[in-house]
């Protein structure tokens, strides 16, 4: 059954930037995605314009319901609103708190058979007090179909049967996580179906009535002589209290609570199914029906799901499993499935599985990167991107996966061959990437990384931003780039690559790793800033039984030590030219040391741009580079000369010792 052709959300909980569209639903739709990308806001926000509730029993609260990019964003107008507020708008930005649910419907009627609109649209908005209002274009899609404007009782009238038509609607929510709670839940809405349907039941309460007035009345005699008053045990017509300790017995008398969350877990569709008989429209939203279903029984309730329930009723469900995403596959006209993913700072988006198409991967690469600057694109959010690829990989039918396949392997051995890697080591990575292209979407740059990770040694910084290192390379071997091309011009002449740790702790988490699997021919070097959290970490590796105790080199070349168990794994200090002497400790136990790697560019630059305070400390004056000025520092630092990146010498030349690189 359709119902519902499409469904807008906006601002609710993890759909914060954009008015979210859901589009092409049928019978059965399944949104799939990663853990915490959204996926249960959809039947959640659909519960909540059916029913007027989040989860069962929880009604919607603006504090938490609310995206909190919104309320991050209204913060921040009201701040700027703070002068202008008068008496009769006191709160500016209160406007902007709300949560929108739009739900296009079409009921399948035949045009000529009624004047009453098939399609039309419902808005239900709620805000700070709750539900707000609702609003639709039922007069507009009246006048569309009629080709005339509604009389004044024809409104009426058309606004009565929408009333009618959503109290028709019954929308059964099930949370992910089904426990005993919840069926008890379900058993009680089982019942009050069952005794709306069987007036029989009435019946069989009036006669539990008589059997228990006439073998208590002793009972209730010596009590009104007691008290005075008239007394008597009574069962509710509906039997709805009886039936609240009601138990589910199964084979050989063990009750269904007793049983696995499997058997638990496959009583539910059915109960859902008794439920839904006799209503004129129903839909269910079901997360992960899956759970605690072996493989076999999760192939048989997918087909289910498709075959039986999804006939007379619309289903959403979010799912992980290939048993329920791969029903896209050939049934098409009856399952839409959407992958749910998050982006950078605009919340959740979805986009719909198209046929003969597949996953508009451009449209999600786009929406994705939507507002963020190439030079702000760190490796984490790359590889939150791929691995967004990777998942819908599978996804795609066999013809487009098998031609995806064909191209990236291509891909792959043509980058291999000019790599200059040895063919014993191209080898190794075509059977490694080969595999992972077989469950994933891989483009040419993952590919490229992948190739460099092995082809060269490894620098690991502390920096958020790594651009300061590169562009310093890059002035010192006099070699011409631009704000556009230094990415692509120091990985073509680097021989090693550097990579983001964002923070000291995050590089002694890289070179304290209990063993090296993989990187048994790499070389690799952690470099710390000659700072007191830098100084801290490269100290405390000392406790460590992997490395050796003794630091090598000095003060203005480079403080290193190297792990025990490996030819070429290696920890550095910051190399400190003079002018910056007194603001290191050479004394282990002193932490008192105050130099980044920014403090390795001149004084002058630093004060003249305003990327740095001048601070105090026991011995004189130091300049702390602002925390604001970290994304920005390099692009000023293109416009420097060579010699004013000459204290970055000493860092690179123990870089070429270390990795043992010829410095011609």
């Amino acid at each position: 059954m359709r119902l519902i052709e499409k469904i807008e959300i906006k601002y609710f909980r993890s759909f914060g930037e954009k008015n979210v569209k859901i589009i092409d639903l049928k019978d059965l739709n399944i949104f799939s995605g990663s853990n915490d990308v959204g996926k249960s806001n959809v039947l959640k926000a659909l519960n909540l314009f059916f029913n007027d509730e989040i989860n069962i029993g929880e009604e919607f609260d603006l504090r938490k319901d609310l995206s909190f990019l919104q309320r991050a964003r209204s913060h921040s107008k009201l701040q700027t609103r703070k002068s202008n507020r008068t008496e009769e708008d006191p709160y500016t930005s209160q406007r902007d708190l709300f949560v929108k649910v739009k739900v296009f419907f079409n009921r399948n009627i035949p045009s000529n058979k009624s004047t009453t609109p098939e399609k039309f649209w419902v808005e239900k908005t709620w805000n700070k007090n709750g539900f707000n209002k609702q609003t639709s274009n039922i007069q507009t899609a009246y006048k569309q179909k009629n080709k005339k404007e509604p009389t004044t009782y024809q409104a009426a009238a058309l606004q009565g049967q929408l009333t009618q038509f959503l109290n028709s609607i019954s929308y059964e929510y099930v949370p992910a996580v089904k426990d005993r709670k919840f069926l008890q839940y379900l058993f009680k809405k089982l019942q009050n179906s069952l005794f709306d349907r069987d007036s029989s039941f009435k019946e069989t309460s009036n006669e539990i009535n008589e059997k228990i007035t006439g073998t208590t009345g002793d009972l209730f005699k010596e009590f009104k002589e007691k008290t005075g008053i008239d007394a008597q045990f009574t069962v509710p017509e509906s039997l709805i209290d009886f039936f609240t300790t009601i138990n589910v017995s199964t084979e050989n008398g063990i009750s269904l609570y007793s049983r696995g969350d499997g058997m638990q877990a496959r009583f539910i569709p059915a109960i859902l199914n008794e439920i839904s008989k006799g209503k004129k429209h129903i839909i269910w939203g079901f997360e992960e029906p899956e759970n605690s279903y072996e493989y076999r029984n999760a192939e048989i309730l997918a087909n289910d799901f498709l075959e039986v329930y999804s006939l007379d009723k619309q289903i959403f469900i979010t799912s992980h499993t290939k048993e329920f995403l791969s029903l896209i596959n050939g049934n098409e006209d009856k399952v839409s499935l959407h992958r749910v993913y998050k982006t950078i700072g605009k919340g959740s988006l979805v986009e719909t599985f198209k046929k003969n198409k597949g996953f508009n991967k451009l449209n999600i690469q786009n929406s994705f990167w939507d507002g963020v600057k190439e030079n702000e694109r760190t490796q984490e959010h790359i590889n939150v991107l791929n691995k967004i690829f990777q998942d819908i990989g599978f996804l795609e039918n066999d013809q487009y996966l098998l031609e995806s396949l064909q191209n990236q392997l291509i891909n792959q051995r043509s980058i291999l061959e000019k790599s200059g890697l040895e063919r014993s080591k191209q080898e190794k990575i075509n059977n490694q990437l080969t595999a992972r292209i077989k469950s994933a979407i891989l483009d040419k740059e993952t590919l490229e990384f992948e190739i460099e990770e092995y082809r060269k040694p490894i620098l690991y910084v502390e920096d958020k931003y790594d651009q300061i290192y590169k562009i310093a390379f890059l002035k010192l071997n006099d070699l011409k780039f631009d704000i556009n091309s230094y990415e692509t011009c120091f990985q073509e002449n680097a021989p090693f690559t550097i990579r983001r740790s964002e923070g000291a702790g995050g590089v002694s988490g890289r070179l304290r790793v209990p063993n090296h699997d993989g990187y048994e021919d790499k070389k690799v070097i952690g470099l710390y800033d000659f700072d007191k959290e830098g100084r801290e970490n490269y100290y405390s590796l000392k406790k460590d039984t992997f490395w050796e105790d003794d630091s090598l080199g000095s003060k203005n070349k480079g403080f290193h030590k190297k792990r025990r168990d490996h030819n070429c794994f290696y920890a550095l200090l910051l190399p400190i030219p003079d002018e910056l002497n007194h603001l290191a400790s050479l004394e282990w136990d002193n932490f008192i040391s105050y130099v980044e790697v920014e403090n390795l560019l001149p004084q002058h630059f630093l004060n003249q741009n305003n990327l740095a305070l001048s601070k105090k400390f026991p011995g004189g004056d130091y300049l702390k580079v602002k925390k604001t000025a970290k994304s920005k520092i390099w692009k000023e630092a293109i416009k420097l000369n060579k010699q004013s990146f000459k204290h970055f010498e000493p860092l690179y030349s123990i870089i070429y010792d270390l990795f043992e690189l010829d410095n011609d």
